[in-house]
């Protein structure tokens, strides 16, 4: 049986799902500025390998941080208290962060 969740817990996965939140805002934001770029240069040409690949560094962020907000509080708070229950690990390794997605499109937007 498993012992009752500590204060602590409860307050990294409090901290765990408001910066989730906070990153799924920020997602939607960018994906909003710069939808109609995205439609004009994207959307419009032909497929091709660079095509797939901004197509999955666009969308798979969302996947992230919203299966994360679903499924990932206690598996973060899981590991932060380190028991051996691991759970999403292997979905961990397959998406791409969040900040790294942000961060591209910040430097991107530095450069103009």
């Amino acid at each position: 049986m498993a012992d009752p969740p500590t204060v602590l817990d409860l307050q990294v996965s409090q901290l765990v799902q408001s910066t989730l939140v906070a990153c799924g805002t920020l997602l939607i934001y960018d994906l909003l500025c710069t939808l109609d770029q995205e439609v004009a240069y994207v959307w419009s040409e032909k497929w091709s390998l660079g095509t797939f690949l901004f197509i999955l560094n666009r969308y798979l962020p969302f996947v992230d941080t919203f299966l994360s907000l679903s499924y990932g509080s206690d598996v973060i708070v899981k590991q932060t208290v380190n028991t051996p229950e691991v759970g999403l690990l292997g979905y961990n390794l397959l998406c791409p962060s969040t900040d790294s997605h942000l961060s591209r499109n910040a430097f991107l937007c530095l450069q103009r």
